[in-house]
């Protein structure tokens, strides 16, 4: 006999499929009618009884007993599927559940320290988002305050079980010993955290590191020339941020809302056209500009060495042709310039050159670099600087014509003014005017 649901073949005698479980069409039903025999005592049996004695026995039916449905194939399959969901997600939660734990979260904490791993670190830190705080500024801040100095080499360690500061549970301590390579004795750290808020992922307490290596320092001065233009990590500061009750007219003092405790690179661009670039540790009470020569950029100490021994060059050269001033202004004039102390320089210089007995022939600037500069109400600046020389000199001994040729230092002041991208030269002091023969 053939299924009517799936098809499968049966034995003749089957009332369910013997593969879905469905009952079979025309299958025989099993039957408790007594036999015609048994049937006849019965009735005689019934109608010898008393009525009373009738009513009084029991009125049995012989039912008939069915085979158990079997399951099904496709029942078996969602029941295990069922099953391996069910292990899978107690599996799951309690692998989860070993990641957030108060011990863990130290570990992790610890580790990433000893990594000096910016990003993992950044995530522990209970911080507010501004232009300074942001996890791309904290991987600057790392990188700018680390070195081989600062870096712990660990051999081992172990994390302890955690403490909770009270009944609530609401805060705890977990304390880690490690050691350290070629350190005889183990330290300890305390790794404090508390409970947050919110579930992570849904279901379990999140423990966040309260405190950390690295401090978030609120309200931070910084001190600038007045109208200079500061950059912290290349953001400009906005001019919204200066405290016009601690200005003055000379300064501008800014106050960050928040920064790392750490090192910033700060530029500031001065009025007067100079750039200085510094790498400032702002734990230590914010940052102060002072215009330096230290402190200038590499840029900027490039033009101005430059531009020195271009100037100084000019001025030998035409010295020792015995040129007019006038004829060399164009290459140091600009809009509503002075030149006067500069004219007064060039023609002492070419007076002395002239008379002295060694008669400078040959001068070339080999090396120019300034070691000190400080500004001008006018916008200018002085600075004082080393240059170098190789010269030529001529003399008469013996009657007779002779040369020199040799090295020599200088040290010079000068005075000047950067217009439209330029520095020009309005001042110069200390000028060489005797070189030696010897």
């Amino acid at each position: 006999m053939f299924c009517g649901e799936c098809g499968t073949k049966n034995t003749g005698t089957s009332q369910f499929c013997e593969n879905c479980g469905a009952k079979l069409a025309g299958a025989p039903e099993q039957q408790a009618n007594p036999s015609p025999v048994e049937g006849n005592v019965n009735n005689v049996q019934m109608n010898n009884v008393q009525p009373t004695q009738q009513n009084q026995m029991p009125n049995t039916q012989v039912m008939a007993t069915q085979p158990a449905k079997p399951m099904s194939k496709q029942t078996k399959l969602i029941l295990t599927i069922i099953a391996v969901l069910a292990a899978l997600f107690g599996g799951v939660y309690y692998y989860l559940g070993t990641l957030v734990t108060p011990e863990k979260v130290a570990e992790d904490y610890f580790n990433a320290l000893v990594e000096v791993d910016a990003k993992k670190i950044y995530k522990f830190l209970q911080v507010e988002q501004t232009d300074f705080t942001t996890e791309k500024m904290f991987e600057k801040v790392i990188k700018n305050t680390t070195d081989k100095s600062t870096k712990m080499e660990i051999v081992n360690y172990e994390v302890g079980k955690v403490k909770y500061d009270d009944l609530s549970k609401m805060t705890a301590k977990v304390t880690i010993t490690y050691v350290e390579k070629d350190k005889e004795k183990s330290q300890t750290v305390d790794v404090k955290l508390a409970k947050g808020k919110d579930k992570k992922w849904l279901f379990y307490d999140q423990w966040l590191v309260v405190t950390t290596a690295y401090e978030i320092k609120t309200d931070v001065t910084v001190k600038v020339e007045k109208d200079a233009v500061v950059k912290v990590e290349g953001i400009k500061l906005d001019k919204k941020l200066i405290d016009k009750e601690s200005s003055t007219s000379s300064y501008d003092y800014y106050k960050v809302p928040a920064m790392f405790g750490g090192k910033y690179k700060f530029n500031v661009l001065y009025k007067n056209g100079l750039e200085t670039e510094e790498l400032v540790n702002i734990a230590s009470g914010g940052y102060y500009a002072s215009l330096s020569a230290s402190a200038l950029t590499k840029k900027t100490k490039n033009e101005i060495n430059k531009q020195m021994a271009a100037d100084v060059q000019i001025l030998y050269d035409s010295a020792m042709a015995n040129k007019p001033f006038d004829e060399i202004k164009s290459s140091f004039e600009f809009t509503d310039c002075d030149l006067t102390n500069l004219t007064s320089a060039y023609n002492t210089l070419t007076t002395e050159l002239a008379s002295s007995t060694n008669k400078l022939t040959k001068l070339k600037v080999s090396e120019a670099e300034v070691s000190s500069i400080y500004t001008n109400n006018d916008g200018s600046f002085n600075m004082s600087s080393t240059l170098k020389y190789d010269y030529t000199v001529s003399y008469e001994s013996g009657g007779q014509a002779q040369t020199h040729s040799d090295t020599a230092t200088n040290y010079i002041t000068f005075t000047y003014k950067k217009v439209d991208g330029k520095y020009k030269l309005t001042n110069i002091k200390y000028l060489k005017t005797y070189f030696s023969r010897y």
